[in-house]
């Protein structure tokens, strides 16, 4: 305890001579006030630690602690999801992205922000978004852009070359029509993507419906096939066959979610509104993407 208090005493001395030293030409007061008034505080600056050492002890001692954490036996997901939870917007994130990428105000390394989250989280939409920015003015944009585009589409040709040569091969009736059903899937990436120009779109329908009518005829009872067909028939806005083949499909077993959206557009598309209300009703809000959640949001409370 002496020696703390002797090496206490001699350092707030030391202490108090430089910083008096270095306060006298700032106070115009005597220099002995200052050195008085800097080794008081020194000294006395243990004194208020134990001061606030016995105020506090008593206080948090006797305080109620708040418990903010309670025990939950069961998580009910319905009824989770249905409480008016306040709605939480980043400052950058998906719903930034089409503003960012579109808005011709905003500069370039916005907009190449915009490109990295889309190269990342890559979609229909987004790959439209990246087609649009070929014509942006500025180089880097345009080249980052085309490169995102060349390598998905280098990407699906070589895959597309594989399994054409695969097709060429001595198969049974069997691996045939699954290679012709995975090229089938390919072309409609394409399509899907927004990868192929605008006049190219004919000519890869046309490879896509020559490849399903081959797997088909293997396959007549294919749930995703049928799906297929029935994207195919909705690009080319035959929306009644499409409703048919989407119908077909999950019936045979398709994932009935991923068809939702097309569905509720074919209802929209014939102006029957109430089936629209009922088939976002229906969708999963998890598996909304940030372009589709306002659309849910607004029609599954219709």
């Amino acid at each position: 305890m002496f020696s703390y208090l002797l090496i206490h005493l001699i350092l707030s001395i030391t202490l108090t001579l430089f910083a008096s030293y270095m306060l006298k030409n700032r106070f115009d007061v005597p220099l002995y006030k200052i050195i008085l008034g800097v080794l008081l505080f020194n000294l006395l600056f243990p004194i208020v630690g134990y001061l606030l050492t016995l105020m506090l002890a008593p206080v948090l001692s006797y305080s109620k602690i708040q418990r903010y954490i309670h025990d939950i036996k069961q998580f009910n997901k319905e009824e989770f999801f249905k409480a008016p939870y306040p709605y939480i917007q980043r400052l950058f994130g998906e719903g930034s992205v089409v503003s960012l990428a579109t808005d011709k105000d905003n500069h370039s390394p916005n907009k190449m922000k915009s490109l990295v989250f889309m190269a990342q989280h890559p979609s229909k939409q987004s790959h439209r978004l990246i087609r649009g920015l070929l014509s942006d003015p500025n180089n880097e944009v345009r080249l980052y852009s085309f490169s995102l585009l060349n390598e998905k589409e280098e990407a699906l040709n070589q895959q597309i070359a594989y399994f054409q040569k695969e097709l060429k091969e001595d198969n049974n009736e069997k691996e045939e029509a699954l290679i012709h059903t995975q090229l089938a899937h390919l072309y409609w990436e394409f399509i899907y993507l927004s990868l192929s120009e605008a006049e190219n779109s004919p000519r890869i329908i046309k490879e896509i419906e020559q490849h399903l009518a081959k797997a088909l005829a293997y396959f007549p009872s294919d749930a995703s096939i049928q799906a297929l067909l029935g994207k195919v028939h909705f690009h080319k806005k035959e929306f009644q066959s499409a409703l048919e083949y989407f119908h077909r499909a999950i019936d045979l077993g398709f994932a009935k979610n991923s068809l939702i959206p097309y569905l509720a557009e074919i209802s929209f598309e014939q102006k029957q509104f109430s089936k629209v209300s009922y088939f976002m009703q229906q969708m999963d809000a998890e598996h909304t993407s940030f372009f589709t959640d306002p659309l849910y949001r607004q029609w599954s409370q219709a």
